[in-house]
């Protein structure tokens, strides 16, 4: 039995969601590797039509239902909701990266790189969620304080 959301009725496929995850993995493993900062802007612009309702027009959402439907992958729908409140944290990630990387703090961009890398690769290979756990918890303790 799966946990329904409270908040929305709307849904969401998680074979694309993991897939997408598995792109923002691929492209950040190219940024370090290339160091093109390009990456991480179009990686926030992206992050950005997704997060203001524009999924439709996402490359990177686009891609991914692509790469499902030449998969042939059977839709695994999932609440939309927790996966709205990760992509808000990823978001602020990539905003704080770009951020540190306009003022030359290396260290703590690759610090944040590196939280974004392990949680692309989560959703991506396992369809862990950190985001989602971190909404669920909320979510708990916010019933809990009612």
């Amino acid at each position: 039995m799966t946990k329904a959301c409270p908040i929305s009725a709307k849904r969401i496929d998680e074979n694309v969601v993991r897939i997408s995850s598995a792109l923002i993995f691929v492209m950040l493993l190219c940024y370090l590797l290339l160091g093109q900062k390009s990456i991480i802007l179009f990686l926030l612009f992206d992050f950005s039509l997704r997060l203001f309702g524009y999924s439709d027009k996402s490359p990177l959402m686009l891609a991914s239902r692509q790469i499902a439907l030449w998969l042939h992958l059977t839709p695994k729908m999932s609440d939309e909701a927790p996966k709205k409140f990760a992509l808000r944290l990823g978001w602020g990630l990539l905003t704080a990266i770009t951020a540190a990387l306009l003022l030359h703090a290396n260290l703590f961009s690759y610090l944040l790189i590196a939280t974004l890398l392990l949680c692309s690769a989560l959703e991506a290979l396992f369809s862990y969620c950190v985001g989602c756990k971190i909404y669920q918890l909320m979510h708990y303790m916010s019933a809990g304080m009612r």
